[in-house]
């Protein structure tokens, strides 16, 4: 089944209500207001927007760019702050698909930040016991957070109130407030 919409969880975005409201800007439109000298600084968090040609040209104009990002990237290259940021591999969370099924993962690695733990095994167990060729069990730890845990930072540092402490706390919100969930 091939789609249109290419990227995971657009369907899950939607629901949670990322989109332009009333009035508001789109894609394209911040696109040209970056061009235009209206938007003079961007936050993008975890997408490579700067894959398309004419989108990295906009994003040369800013005067500040910071990136959200679990990997290097045209985007991270032209960033003026890279955020490190846990890949899905290393952090709980939730992808919504097309048919608005939410579907569950678990981390499969550990970071600094987040240990893994599956169906109630501490981490500790789990990753003290593993075999020689479990790549998952040796290795170093990456410095890097959760998105929400980002998210959450930054916006308590601008003023708001976010007072969650895990992704389950965050999830729990989100499932009273939108139905699908």
């Amino acid at each position: 089944m091939i789609r249109a919409d290419k990227t995971p969880n657009s369907t899950g975005a939607k629901a949670v209500g990322v989109v332009p409201v009333e009035g508001g800007m789109g894609f394209q439109e911040i696109i040209r207001g970056i061009k235009e000298g209206k938007i003079k600084a961007l936050y993008a968090l975890e997408d490579d927007v700067a894959a398309m040609p004419d989108v990295a040209d906009a994003l040369g104009k800013l005067e500040f760019f910071a990136v959200h990002a679990a990997n290097e990237s045209a985007t991270t290259d032209l960033a003026d702050v890279v955020l490190a940021s846990s890949s899905y591999a290393e952090k709980n969370g939730t992808v919504t698909n097309f048919q608005e099924r939410v579907q569950r993962i678990r981390p499969a690695v550990t970071t600094l930040e987040q240990d893994r733990t599956l169906d109630g095994f501490e981490t500790s167990r789990w990753d003290k016991f593993a075999a020689p060729n479990d790549s998952w069990g040796k290795g170093p730890r990456r410095d890097a957070r959760p998105s929400w845990k980002i998210v959450a930072i930054l916006a308590t540092l601008m003023g708001a109130k976010f007072k969650y402490n895990s992704s389950e706390e965050v999830f729990g919100d989100i499932a009273q407030k939108v139905d699908s969930f």
